[in-house]
């Protein structure tokens, strides 16, 4: 996950993530903390904006900070792309490793394993590791 926190707010640092998704941009923020995770509405659902000023907005309405400076990216069409045609010599470790890390921390899998991001999460990480017939060096 990101590295590139300048504020904390009750023990956590903070993260701006551009997610693309079908040719789309959202953002989100990411916390590191003892338990990783995203931000989330009162209600659950993951607290997301269409742009980088509007999540910012968000966060500071929220007296959260963050480098507004420093984005990191999670391009799931990238991995799309490789799980519609899957050669090993394509692999960028780092983008899965992201990925599987991000999903990880989307559900919450620590503090509630049996939730629907959970069951999103291990949905997603058996696609990317049951794609290639040589991704038996993904698994965990």
């Amino acid at each position: 996950m990101p590295r590139q926190a300048v504020s904390a707010m009750e023990g956590r640092l903070y993260f701006v993530c551009r997610l693309r998704f079908h040719g789309s941009d959202t953002f989100v923020i990411w916390y590191q903390d003892e338990r990783d995770g995203f931000l989330r509405t009162p209600d659950g659902r993951l607290l997301c904006a269409p742009t980088h000023e509007d999540i910012a907005a968000t966060a500071a309405a929220r007296g959260i900070a963050f480098d507004p400076d420093k984005i990191t990216d999670y391009d799931f069409d990238q991995l799309e792309q490789w799980c519609r045609t899957p050669r090993a010599e394509q692999v960028d470790c780092p983008v899965f490793l992201n990925a599987w890390n991000f999903f990880d921390d989307l559900a919450g899998l620590h503090d509630t394993p049996d939730t629907p991001y959970a069951r999103l999460s291990h949905e997603a990480a058996r696609s990317l590791t049951t794609n290639y017939s040589g991704a038996a060096t993904f698994r965990a």
